[in-house]
């Protein structure tokens, strides 16, 4: 399918990036490599070079893999080995020019624990990170060796406006599953764990498409917000014993090994955080004996043949089935990475996590609106001026 903004990403980024003083070094980037990432990638790389970029194994699009391949050094590690402090400190250090100032972007902490160690492959020269997930936040907040400033997109004014949509993409994802099974997708008691920005989303979405929604959160101020908002927040125990399918968006271990015998026979659990950490996978894989159903669809049988089924082995829905679905939006928080990158490179922060200025974002999404919303119309706008109804047509030929 045609991107109908890609044009348009180019050129907002441009206007952003021209703006950022000029940098003698190099950059590393772990990402997401999908469909709306060559754009700003090729921004930062005008900036300097990107000396390699680190593939997240579980949304890796492969389309867009092999666009980039021949322009940038790609490497490709299992999630396993992305988590190993010492294999990615290995990998980073035997690519990188030791002899450049570099700042490092990436998305969910996989840093967070070997700044120091890169500082010194570095001899100092490491400016800082740009982290653009509330899981990687908490991760470089709790770091005890963190020896850079970290530019943080996670809890921006930009990054509310994406979570909220990632939580309907995941409810597109696991609805494109279940009509692979034939099976009916609406008017099913759910249970959303986590009210943040990703799961109040996720239950707006569900509760526009007529299921039954309760919500679950251990912050009690965030449940009396879902009960305020007009969802049903009953206490934990109560919750998962009625859900037949719990989506985890807690960024945390959001189904432990104790809550697996609360859930009814037939549970689905669906994640919609980060990598594999919403359910107790390991617990899972101890006490049930699984099957596989479809691609991104396993049964787990257990004790007194209890059925419990996982949708994309504990993956993020969204990246597992559709690479993401966000839309333009994404555009503003990766614009924020660039801004995150000027302020790297003008330097004066302590080693600490920091944050863009509002004033700074609130002019990214005026600047915004310029390329992506039709001022006469307040709808979206193409640089290809397709037709609204023919774009809409081929949306939904796209996404059925």
């Amino acid at each position: 399918m045609r991107d109908f903004f890609k044009k348009n990403r180019k050129r907002y980024f441009t206007d952003i990036a021209k703006k950022i003083p000029a940098f003698k070094g190099q950059f590393v980037v772990i990402a997401h490599i999908v469909p709306d990432m060559p754009e700003v990638l090729e921004a930062i790389n005008k900036i300097s070079p990107i000396s390699l970029i680190i593939a997240i194994p579980y949304s890796l699009d492969m389309s867009t893999y092999n666009s980039l391949k021949d322009k940038y050094k790609i490497i490709d590690l299992s999630l396993e080995q992305l988590l190993d402090s010492e294999v990615l400190c290995q990998v980073v250090g035997n690519q990188i020019d030791s002899e450049k100032p570099a700042i490092l972007i990436e998305v969910g902490g996989y840093f967070s624990n070997i700044t120091h160690k890169l500082q010194k492959v570095l001899d100092g020269k490491l400016l800082g990170v740009i982290e653009d997930t509330e899981a990687g936040h908490r991760r470089y907040l709790n770091s005890t060796n963190l020896s850079c400033p970290v530019v943080s997109m996670a809890r921006s004014l930009l990054k509310e406006k994406e979570d909220f949509l990632v939580g309907s993409s995941c409810l597109h994802s696991f609805e494109r599953l279940l009509r692979k099974l034939g099976h009916p997708t609406q008017n099913k008691d759910v249970l959303v764990v986590g009210f943040g920005k990703i799961g109040k989303g996720l239950a707006y979405a569900l509760r526009q498409q007529n299921y039954s929604v309760r919500v679950y959160d251990i912050d009690p101020a965030k449940r009396v917000q879902a009960l305020v908002e007009g969802f049903k927040v009953p206490e934990k125990a109560a919750a998962f014993q009625q859900a037949h399918i719990i989506f985890g968006a807690t960024g945390t271990c959001s189904v432990t090994g104790q809550d697996f015998n609360l859930l009814p026979h037939g549970a689905i659990l669906v994640s919609c955080s980060s990598k594999k950490v919403e359910f107790d996978l390991d617990y899972l894989e101890r006490n049930f004996k699984k099957q596989q159903i479809i691609s991104n669809l396993d049964l787990y049988v257990g004790r007194n043949n209890k059925s419990i089924y996982l949708a994309a082995e504990g993956q993020p829905i969204n990246f597992a089935i559709d690479k993401s679905l966000v839309g333009p939006v994404m555009a503003l928080i990766q614009a924020e990475i660039l801004l995150g990158v000027r302020m790297l490179i003008q330097g004066s922060l302590s080693s600490s996590v920091v944050e863009v200025s509002v004033t700074d974002q609130l002019a990214l999404a005026e600047k915004w609106l310029e390329y992506f919303c039709d001022n006469s119309t307040g709808c979206y706008k193409s640089t290809d001026a397709v037709p609204v109804i023919t774009l809409m047509k081929q949306l939904n030929e796209a996404y059925a």
